[in-house]
Formats: structure tokens, C-alpha cells, sequence
């Protein structure tokens, strides 16, 4: 499934329309997001800034 969309978005219509680029962005943070998670480390957005 995921490797459907990531297929998808980096299609050259996704990628020319820029909605391609902000959900690669988008997916690209939540999966490291999720990563760091898993390894426990803590995020929140007063970190981030």
C-alpha cells in the first residue's frame, strides 16, 4: 500500500503539480517521527522550535 502512494507521489504530474513535494515532505517527517518514537525518544513541538 504504502509503496503504492510513495509510487504515486513521486510520479512526475505529482512532483509538477508541488502537491507531490509537500506529501513526500510530509510522509518523510512522519516516518521519522514514528521512527524516533519507537526508539523512545521523546518529540513535541517545543523541541522542534
Amino acid at each position: 500500500m504504502l509503496v503504492k502512494v510513495a509510487k504515486y507521489l513521486v510520479a512526475p504530474h505529482a512532483l509538477n503539480s508541488g502537491f507531490g513535494l509537500v506529501a513526500m515532505f510530509a510522509l518523510t517527517g512522519v516516518v521519522a517521527s514514528l521512527v524516533l518514537v519507537q526508539q523512545g525518544v521523546n518529540i513535541s513541538p517545543a523541541e522542534m522550535l
